[in-house]
């Protein structure tokens, strides 16, 4: 039985790092085989977190795409960064929505302490964007309580 000869073609993996993003491209010989683009923008989230059992979780979409999730581990406000992959194309819209939301299981004796999500501000590559708007029930543009409906800023494109 006769075996193949067999090639070993290098591979390579350069990492840059461009704008706050990275970008890979891993190569097979002379051509590129997978290139991944740095992200072109870049969303920021002034939030703080009511941990109760566990912090929140917020699902964060763009132009009705799911780019992320982002743990609200701070009950101070802190900036929460994620970054929008170039796949996405230019920003229309900004989605955020409660993920792990808790229900209150004594409600008849005192009040209950349920996860939420306080929303100060959601900012476009350091430009705060304006505007948004809640929907569920319960929810508020500064406040999202439930998993139903969330917050949704529509962004403005330039010119």
């Amino acid at each position: 039985m006769a075996l193949g000869r067999t090639k070993l073609i290098g591979v390579g993996v350069a990492v840059l790092i461009l704008a706050g993003g990275a970008a890979y491209v891993l190569t097979s010989g002379e051509q590129p085989v997978i290139q991944l683009q740095p992200a072109s923008n870049v969303l920021r989230f002034e939030a703080a977190g009511i941990d109760y059992a566990g912090w929140p979780e917020m699902g964060v979409s763009v132009n009705g795409q799911e780019i992320g999730k982002i743990l609200i581990d701070s009950a101070v406000r802190t900036m929460f960064t994620i970054d929008v992959p170039a796949s996405v194309g230019e920003v229309e819209t900004v989605e955020i929505k409660f993920l792990n939301e808790t229900i209150c299981q004594n409600p008849y004796f005192g009040s209950c302490t349920l996860r939420q999500i306080i929303v100060r501000g959601m900012y476009l590559n350091d430009e705060k964007i304006e505007g948004a708007e809640a929907s569920g029930k319960d929810n508020m543009p500064s406040l999202i309580r439930t998993s139903e409906g969330g917050v949704v800023w529509k962004v403005k494109s330039p010119g």
